[in-house]
């Protein structure tokens, strides 16, 4: 009786150990890459002010790629993309923004 307890516990560890490699792994590596664009956005942002988006974006990419993100990538260049139109969203928000007409 306690080994085949012992082995469903096995087959159970098991399973959530694939579960958590497939699904859970990858979402938090996105999400740290979310994170850390925000952080790259709102810090270009605060560097440069208004207008500067050329300058704005490199300094957002240089500080991804020094900690370590390949900026080469689609999926880095679509969280500062994100990033970025989820500040304007803010800035419009706050009034800080005003829509152009």
């Amino acid at each position: 009786m306690t080994n085949i307890i012992v082995y469903i516990i096995g087959l159970v560890a098991m399973i959530l150990g694939t579960l958590i490699t497939i699904h859970v792994v990858p979402w938090l590596k996105a999400r740290n890459l979310y994170d850390a664009a925000v952080i790259a956005v709102e810090a270009a942002e605060a560097l440069y002010g208004r207008g500067h988006g050329e300058e704005k974006l490199k300094a957002a990419l240089d500080s991804l790629a020094e900690r370590g993100y390949d900026i080469d990538s689609d999926r880095v260049i679509d969280a500062v993309r994100a990033a970025w139109k989820e500040l304007d969203q803010a800035m419009y928000m706050d009034g800080e923004k005003k829509p152009e007409i």
